[in-house]
């Protein structure tokens, strides 16, 4: 039973007497609180803020970076790593993306000056940078927008208290990567902290109050500020819920407003709250705010214009509180650590997520073959409870459409997100078009959106073509490609045209098998240029009838196949080395050594981008990668080539097709370093990570033999290839911005469009022997001077 509202302003009178004033608290005593302490974190650090995604949270742990925290038990969390960050971690949000149903978790970290850094979090205690950040100019609050269909990009607003609000979007391809498309908004105070609804943006600012911002357009000029309400205090975040707005009011306790688009905040209750209110979260009209000198307020907002004050839970300087949905509230302090809280289970109100990998393929007159993968119980996150199948004659994209289909019996339970699933659908008729969709449902009956579904076609009656593939679906240019379709005549009549289109151009098939009622075995095989393919078939059996299948991309051919990555278990391996195959349809010729002091000079002048060591023999460094670029064209230009690069700015293009110098990309670098072993090191494995390494000491110039200096060229062991001190001596800049590797098989990769850092590789005179590992990687930001960073010029064979 709700208290009455005389019962609620009476209470919150008393409350005033005691807020902000720990000397009075004895005039009142703090009620027991719905969501008691079950488990406390000790943590030696100034814990800022923290987030839940499944059974971790995640800390922006000051000065200590990110900690991580198994919580499978929450009376007895464990820390299971901590990561240093770049600055000062002061605030985070987590974010499941969801690609082509592949999942990757992702913590972004609010680091002052440094904007937002990206992590990889999906094995949680395996953490790893994604070397990322974005420009910002005092970073505090974020809120994250994510759509529906999980390949277009999240959308992240950072309220800046100098600034305003700066809105980054996400890379589809490389999730991990934000990117600034100029989109900035002024709320002429301090903004603090954001929350984001129906596309304006409501925005806790230390002088304004709370400031509205008209974000549905999310381009440079749409975002803007269109209205905002004072509050008593000074606003340091802010939570919505339903129609209202909850904000943090620094030592006034907590502001409520109604909210209604760009209307004007209405300012409906303000609860006094004891101690320095500085994070606020609501669920299920509940509001948990983190107080410095006061611990973690329950506050019952169910009725959001008389708040009634539900309980306490002390601790020391509460700094920030995030929510799990079954009922775990997690409390950072920078003095105790982490505190967790459990209390009632709160309502599932997110329905699984939908189906957007739904995939149809005819395998008879009778039967289409369908594949997906699993979605989670709350949208990508848990075990959904079953799958719900139909299929119709048209489309399958509204209500009233999915009640009319026929739905399928017999499919399997879901598993985890990302799971793959496949159904056989039969009993159906030839040479018809149907539209499939697949939605998933949870314990509590809710179910997910309705997808974009998946259509396929029976086979004909008569005269057609299926089945058609190439084997292998990638290699060298020395392979033989096979490619296979099964032709079917009902009438028995042979092809008299059978033939592969290959990249546009058609090439005769031979019979091989089979018989033409019931399915005769075509093929083509050869040998492939380097490149990506595509293919179809196109048959005509000379009376009436002549099939040809849709255009299948494939097979990627390289000059050169190999492995790049480190293998499980290599000493000193990072997680972001993750093991691949990469196709190189062009090679690289590198020049044998670094490029030295003398060579610079000779085409840039006698200035050098660092003078710490000096020496005409010795690599030039500390040059950043655009003075890199700078050199790579000069030298073009000194030698007759065409310059690989145009430079506008900061904006750097690369025309492959030029035959001048430039850098290698990061997949180009490890195959000219490995010289075709498998090896961490060209000469052999490593044996040590830190400063004694026999095998390094052949090959590479590093903490365990430079004598802290870097040292002469072509002076140790030079590869297979004749390159010498791949490892070592001088970290070498790539064309690639640092990321994520791509799928696997890769062909040409060249990194993302955007990023913080460029990809540096094959450590340094100055690191240990891990670093210096063939698969060892390394991002510097593309402007940083470092007296341990150089070059090594390529261009491609051929131009």
């Amino acid at each position: 039973m709700q208290p009455t509202r005389l019962a609620a302003l009476a209470l919150a009178t008393s409350l005033t007497l005691f807020a902000g004033s720990c000397g009075k608290q004895d005039l009142y005593e703090l009620p027991d609180s719905p969501y008691p302490e079950v488990g406390h974190l000790p943590l030696p650090s100034i814990n800022e803020n923290v987030e839940i995604l499944g059974d971790y949270a995640f800390i922006a742990a000051g000065q200590a970076g990110l900690h991580v925290v198994d919580l499978a038990d929450p009376a007895h969390p464990q820390l299971v790593q901590t990561l240093n960050t770049t600055k000062y971690a002061d605030g985070i949000k987590v974010v499941r993306t969801f690609v082509g149903g592949v999942v990757q978790d992702i913590a972004l970290v609010v680091e002052g000056t440094e904007g937002i850094t990206s992590y990889d979090i999906t094995d949680p205690p395996n953490t790893v940078s994604f070397n990322q950040g974005t420009t910002a100019v005092d970073g505090n609050g974020m809120f994250v927008i994510q759509h529906e269909d999980p390949d277009e990009p999240y959308e992240v607003f950072l309220a800046e208290s100098w600034k305003g609000v700066r809105i980054f979007e996400s890379l589809p391809a490389f999730p991990g990567v934000l990117a600034y498309n100029g989109v900035f908004a002024g709320t002429q105070g301090y903004a603090m902290g954001i929350a984001v609804k129906d596309g304006y943006a409501y925005v806790a600012d230390d002088q304004m109050g709370l400031a509205v911002l008209d974000a549905r357009v999310l381009a440079l000029g749409s975002v803007e500020l269109v209205s905002w309400a004072d509050t008593p205090g000074n606003a340091l975040a802010v939570s919505l819920w339903d129609d209202y707005a909850f904000v943090a009011d620094k030592r006034q306790g907590m502001a409520v407003f109604r909210i209604n688009g760009p209307d004007t905040p209405v300012h409906v209750a303000q609860m006094p709250l004891d101690g320095w209110c500085q994070d606020i979260v609501v669920r299920d009209d509940m509001a948990f705010i983190a107080a410095n000198d006061a611990g973690v307020h329950v506050v019952n907002v169910h009725d959001p214009a008389h708040p009634v004050y539900a309980g306490n839970v002390r601790s020391s300087n509460a700094t920030g509180v995030a929510v799990g949905a079954n009922g775990v509230v997690l409390v950072t302090d920078e003095d105790d650590g982490l505190l967790v809280l459990k209390g009632p289970a709160f309502d599932d109100l997110t329905p699984p997520g939908a189906i957007y990998t739904l995939e149809a393929e005819a395998l008879s007159t009778s039967s289409v073959g369908l594949a997906w993968k699993a979605t989670g119980d709350d949208g990508t996150l848990g075990r959904a409870s079953g799958f719900e199948l139909r299929y119709a004659a048209a489309p399958i994209n509204t209500a009233a459409a999915w009640d009319a289909a026929t739905p399928v019996t017999g499919l399997p339970l879901p598993g985890d997100p990302g799971d793959a699933h496949t159904f056989t659908v039969g009993g159906l008729s030839g040479d018809t078009e149907y539209f499939f969709c697949v939605r998933v449902t949870d314990d509590e009956g809710q179910q997910s959106p309705l997808g974009p579904g998946a259509s396929a076609t029976t086979f004909p009656t008569g005269t057609f073509l299926s089945n058609l593939a190439v084997t292998p679906e990638f290699g060298d240019d020395e392979a033989t490609y096979t490619f296979t379709v099964l032709y079917s005549d009902t009438d028995g009549d042979a092809p008299v045209t059978h033939d592969l289109v290959l990249d546009g151009t058609p090439v005769a098939m031979t019979y091989v098998s089979g018989e033409y009622t019931d399915g005769a075995l075509y093929q083509y095989a050869g040998l492939l240029a380097p490149g990506q393919h595509s293919y179809s078939a196109a048959f005509d059996d000379g009376n009436g009838h002549a099939p040809v299948t849709d255009t299948a991309q494939g097979p990627l051919v390289g000059d050169e196949v190999y492995t790049m990555g480190s293998p499980p278990g290599e000493p000193g391996q990072d997680a972001d080395e993750r093991q691949h195959t990469v196709l190189l349809s062009q090679l690289p010729v590198a020049e044998a050594t670094e490029v030295t002091q003398a060579q610079w000079k000779a085409l840039m002048g006698p200035a050098l981008p660092d003078s710490t060591f000096l020496g005409d023999t010795l690599p030039v460094l500390g040059l950043t990668w655009y003075e890199a670029v700078s050199y790579c064209n000069a030298r073009s230009v000194d030698e007759g080539l065409t310059p690989a690069y145009t430079v506008e700015g900061a904006d750097v293009s690369w025309n492959t097709d030029a035959d001048g110098y430039r850098l290698p990309t990061e997949a180009e670098w490890e195959w000219l370093c490995r010289a075709g072993s498998g090896t961490a090191f060209h000469n052999g494995a490593i044996t040590d990570q830190n400063c004694d390494d026999p095998v390094l000491d052949a090959s590479g110039w590093y903490c365990g033999n430079s004598g802290d200096a870097p040292q002469t060229g072509a002076g140790l062991l030079a590869n297979a290839f004749g390159l010498s001190d791949m490892h070592g001596n001088a970290m070498e800049w790539c064309w690639d911005w640092y990321a994520g590797y791509p799928a696997d098989p890769a062909l040409d990769p060249q990194g993302p469009s955007a990023g913080f850092q460029k990809v540096a590789r094959g450590g340094s005179w100055y690191v240990q022997a891990k670093f210096c590992r063939s698969a060892a990687r390394e991002g510097v930001p593309p402007d940083s001077r470092l007296d341990t960073v150089g070059l090594r010029v390529v261009r491609t064979a051929g131009n």
